[in-house]
């Protein structure tokens, strides 16, 4: 019987592939302990997710998947990554334990290899040392470091009181605690190979890992270099700490990767990663090496016609992961004989409306230069109570030059977008204006929040959710930087479903649904077309401000659906504003004010339907709701359900702030306090309201115990209780 243990703490952050990871070792171990330590990035709820869901984690695996908080701080030391590596270890509970990284995958082809070892009963055996490829600066090339082999420990019987003593880089310091020696004699099953991919990830994340972290790495290094002159061999060149991240990711690679004793990699990687894979690996540069064609090269004697496809086909594969449309390329062909530059092509091809909301752009959290060193120190546990101005505005002025929207801090723009937001912010903020009492609205693809950090910063007493799949982090540091109180941040990517779903259990007076259509469509599937999508976003609430592009380059496919649907709602629907293209200066994206009064919920709670029977009255001065089967009036309460927070990964409030605030509520007055009887609105130590509230319905009065329960579930400490 075989655990698998590891540990973590923002893995997501640092690209790591952690589920991939998790969902592997499900196939050959019978448990999986995963400890994590004050993750903030998601992984929580990834990790509940993949424990949880059945189309993830399928029947037989129910149970294998054990989930730890860890209970030390989190610290950038090799004491504590020995200490948390030890607290997973004593989690395991079975006679054969496998250590294993957040960045290592072990390939299907090995599980059989793996499971007859973990049958070995023989007491002579108790520790097997595992192969490594170590993938280097790509998916396509490995390198061997050096080989001390107390690094790479990974089989080993419980009972062997095994203990990690320090970890270092890649030395995990694995002893045996009976007698304080290290695993000498280990054996090397032939057929067993870990797939390990942390030194081929963006190679920015790399450095940001390095400069932050692992500074501590060099006085090891060098203790590591008199141990084992031979075998050692620096993974980066000395002066990393000193890279100017602003570099593109082909500079960066050229200038850090000490490429001696490394060789191609032909063979095959596990079915896990191939997605991942498939999305990060680039052959641009590749193909422009063997084909000698650069910008120098398109020149006025050399312009012909198949070479420039071939750059532009290489650009639209690089960037856009597809082929260019007919329509498109032959466009760009003209472009490009008419003077314009590759550099340009590209630039064009980062700030589409499609890269932006279809990849999720890493760089744009990087930092530019030394300015913010401060940051590069700030552990993530501190992330949500920095306070450094410096940070936000050199975050979003970093390396990733094509920003799409507006940079807001401190009541002004910090830095220009390639979208036009001031024109697009009055509109709004016209339309908005007219509520005398605070309101919910809702900014459906907020991209980095610029629209829901100038709403919240002026109007204070109000709620705003943002959903945004791709740059949530970057609202989360626009949200601490302008110190703002009144946001609530969700990941969830959406489609017509969930929309749909939303539209049953919220009501929110105003809709933010900017350029975001053509972005959510899924093809071919009549439920989630454009029509379907756009009819759902119409009965979340009261107001909804849509824009509409306009312009091949954004619609792709779905252009003449989309230039339809204009057509249709332009007849329905006043305009209210026309905005200059960022995509084509000759066209432009109209906005719609579509009003359509919401007058009832029909459930309680989101994906539950449980009939909610409550009737809503409001204009713009006042709103309540009113309780059909217990006859009573209530002021409506801005904000949304905590169960809808949930259900649609909200990721800020954090699950500690809002576990915190509940704590702290006065149980005098509260009757039933789950998670769909709570309201949430923001994070200023006042932002979780009961719904239950001196309820005649509920003659009980909320427990302790019933806020502990509560509490521990929002932290991810225990499973959905039965009792709820």
């Amino acid at each position: 019987m075989i655990s698998t243990y590891t540990i973590c703490s923002n893995p997501l952050s640092e690209c790591y592939p952690i589920k991939e990871m998790i969902l592997s070792n499900l196939q050959f171990a019978e448990e999986v302990v995963v400890a994590d330590f004050d993750s903030i990035d998601g992984t929580i709820e990834l990790l509940n997710y993949i424990k949880n869901d059945i189309e993830i984690n399928p029947s037989k695996y129910y149970g294998k998947l054990k989930i730890i908080k860890g209970d030390m701080k989190y610290e950038n030391t090799e004491y504590f990554y020995a200490k948390a590596k030890n607290q997973a270890l004593d989690a395991c509970t079975n006679d054969w334990v496998i250590r294993i990284d957040a960045d290592e995958i072990i390939p299907e082809w090995c599980f059989e290899t793996v499971k007859n070892l973990g049958k070995i009963t023989s007491k002579s055996k108790y520790a097997f040392l595992f192969k490594r490829l170590h993938f280097y600066r790509d998916y396509r090339t490995i390198k061997v470091i050096y080989n001390d082999r107390r690094g790479y420990t990974y089989m080993f019987r419980k009972s062997t009181t095994a203990r990690h003593k320090y970890v270092v880089g890649n030395c995990d310091g694995l002893i045996r605690e009976s007698d304080n020696t290290f695993f000498d004699d280990l054996g090397i099953p032939e057929h067993v190979t870990v797939f390990h991919y942390s030194w081929c990830r963006p190679v920015k994340v790399m450095l940001r890992r390095l400069q932050r972290i692992e500074k501590k790495m060099i006085p090891f290094n060098e203790l590591r270099k008199k141990q084992y002159p031979e075998s050692y061999k620096t993974v980066m060149v000395n002066d990393w700490f000193n890279i100017d991240l602003s570099l593109s990711e082909k500079e960066l690679k050229n200038k850090i990767f000490d490429m001696t004793n490394t060789s191609p990699y032909n063979g095959k990687h596990p079915l896990l990663m191939e997605k991942i894979i498939s999305d990060r690996e680039t052959t641009n540069n590749q193909n422009i090496n063997e084909n000698n064609i650069n910008e120098n090269n398109i020149n006025e004697n050399n312009k012909n016609k198949e070479q420039i496809k071939r750059i532009i086909l290489e650009e639209y594969r690089n960037v856009l992961k597809r082929d260019p449309d007919p329509d498109g390329l032959i466009n760009y062909i003209k472009e490009i004989e008419n003077g314009l530059s590759v550099k340009k092509l590209h630039d064009i091809l980062i700030t589409s409306d499609e890269y932006i909301n279809k990849f999720k752009n890493p760089t744009v959290k990087f930092i530019k230069n030394k300015k913010s060193e401060e940051y590069n120190n700030i552990n993530y546990k501190n992330i949500y109570q920095c306070n450094n101005q410096d940070v936000y505005q050199n975050t979003c002025q970093g390396v990733y030059q094509g920003v799409y929207q507006d940079v807001w801090l401190n009541g002004k723009c910090i830095k220009k977008g390639v979208k036009e937001c001031e024109k697009r912010y009055n509109i709004i903020k016209s339309v908005v204006n007219k509520y005398k009492r605070p309101f919910t609205l809702l900014d459906i693809g907020a991209n980095i929040g610029y629209f829901s950090i100038r709403i919240a910063e002026e109007f204070p007493s109000s709620c705003i959710v943002a959903i945004e799949p791709n740059y949530s982090q970057d609202i989360i540091d626009g949200i601490i930087e302008n110190e703002l109180k009144n946001v609530v941040v969700l990941r969830k990517p959406l489609n017509a479903s969930i929309i749909k779903t939303l539209s049953t259990c919220e009501h929110f007076d105003v809709t933010l649904f900017l350029s975001t259509l053509h972005n959510i469509n899924t093809k071919n599937n009549e439920n989630n077309s454009m029509e379907k999508i756009l009819s759902n976003i119409l009965q979340l609430g009261d107001i909804n401000i849509v824009e509409f592009a306009t312009e091949k380059q954004a619609l792709g496919d779905s252009y003449q659906e989309g230039i339809k649907i204009i057509n249709d709602y332009k007849l329905k629907y006043p305009q209210i504003g026309l905005i200059n293209s960022h995509l084509d200066k000759s066209l432009k994206r109209p906005i719609y004010l579509m009003e359509q009064y919401k007058k009832e919920l029909k459930y309680s709670r989101y994906g539950k339907q449980y009939p909610a029977d409550v009737s809503i009255i409001c204009d713009n001065n006042k709103k309540v709701f009113i309780s059909n089967h217990k006859h009573e009036v209530r002021d409506w309460i801005q904000g949304i359900n905590l169960w809808t927070f949930i259900s649609l990964d909200g990721i800020y409030p954090s699950r500690d702030m809002i576990a915190n605030e509940i704590e702290n509520l006065d149980l005098s007055e509260c009757h039933d306090i789950r998670p769909w009887n709570l309201i949430i609105n923001g994070n200023n130590g006042n932002n979780i309201h009961p719904i239950d509230v001196n309820d005649p319905g509920h003659p009980n009065v909320a427990t302790k115990k019933d806020k502990e329960d509560l509490t521990n579930y929002i932290r991810g400490n225990i499973e959905y209780p039965s009792k709820w």
